[in-house]
């Protein structure tokens, strides 16, 4: 009934029906997506979150051994620092523990790498102090490793001193493992252990 026009009105009103249907199934996807999304979003701003945390917490944790580290090694070592040692934190980098001797006790002569006199009876007394203040902390688990570095002054190029500097932290720890080895065995092997 109603002749060609009728379907059309009917496939017309039909469509409209199932556009209205789609715009309603589409409107609730698109809110339950915008949920989604909403979510997601905050669930990965509380994860970033919770990571700066962890981040903040495990610097801090770190910042707190060092500090233990530098009071406990230099409450052992409190008798040297008459002489100038100074036990201190790296403002830097809160895994490293600055252990400095004042040049006057080490003072090498220009160019050279043989430890001066008066360092080597100063290695003689400190050597077995430092290493048994650092292997007490090592055995805690709060140090992993001892670094003997080496300076020089200004003069020469940075080749010179390089190489300078290596043969200079090299020959003190040479003279410490023969301070130790000659003198306290079970230091020489918590030493080597950290060296």
């Amino acid at each position: 009934p109603g002749g060609p026009w009728a379907r059309q009105a009917w496939w017309a009103a039909g469509a409209a029906a199932g556009m209205s249907a789609e715009d309603g199934g589409s409107s609730l996807t698109s809110s339950f997506t915008d949920l989604m999304t909403s979510l997601a979003v905050i669930f990965i701003l509380l994860f970033v979150s919770s990571l700066n945390n962890q981040g903040e917490e495990r610097e801090n944790r770190k910042r707190e051994t060092q500090n233990i580290v530098v009071k406990d090694v230099g409450e052992r070592l409190d008798r040297f620092k008459v002489r100038g040692v100074r036990v201190e934190p790296d403002e830097r980098d809160p895994l490293i523990v600055r252990i400095i001797t004042p040049e006057h006790l080490l003072r090498f002569a220009l160019n050279q790498s043989t430890i001066p006199d008066g360092g080597s009876v100063f290695l003689t007394e400190f050597a077995p102090a430092l290493v048994e203040a650092v292997s007490i902390q090592a055995q805690k688990g709060n140090i992993a490793s001892l670094v003997v570095e080496g300076h020089t002054d200004r003069t020469g190029t940075d080749a010179l001193n390089l190489r300078l500097s290596q043969e200079r932290a090299t020959e003190v720890s040479l003279r410490i493992l023969e301070i130790l080895d000659r003198d306290r065995q079970d230091l020489k092997t918590l030493f080597m252990k950290i060296q």
